[in-house]
């Protein structure tokens, strides 16, 4: 914090300051690199999941014994996604429930 203060006063430092304001810079980087890093994985996680259950929600073509071709929809398969997406606001709510406590403290 002091080598940042003198650096923004324009004074000049010694090199154990120069290295502290240094260090400080580094250690900023890397927490937002691992914000970044967390971010991104839950939202490939969750682009996956929604992909795969879209998939499975998908109608599927079934051939009967006499050669004919049916659409079904499965309902396990829709109450699979009714479910998640369920499970995905509550996520949410949880995540602006924690979010509107911290400024309440």
């Amino acid at each position: 914090a002091a080598a940042e203060a003198a650096a923004s006063r324009g004074e000049e430092f010694d090199q154990q300051t120069a290295l502290q304001l240094l260090l400080a810079k580094e250690t900023r980087l890397l927490q937002t690199l691992d914000k970044l890093r967390v971010n991104a994985k839950h939202e490939n996680k969750a682009r996956h999941t929604d992909k795969a259950l879209g998939n499975m929600s998908q109608p599927k073509t079934w051939t009967l014994s006499n050669g004919k071709k049916v659409r079904v929809l499965l309902v396990h398969a829709i109450v699979l996604v009714l479910r998640w997406h369920l499970c995905d606001c509550c996520t949410q709510l949880n995540s602006i429930r924690a979010f509107v406590m911290q400024g309440t403290m």
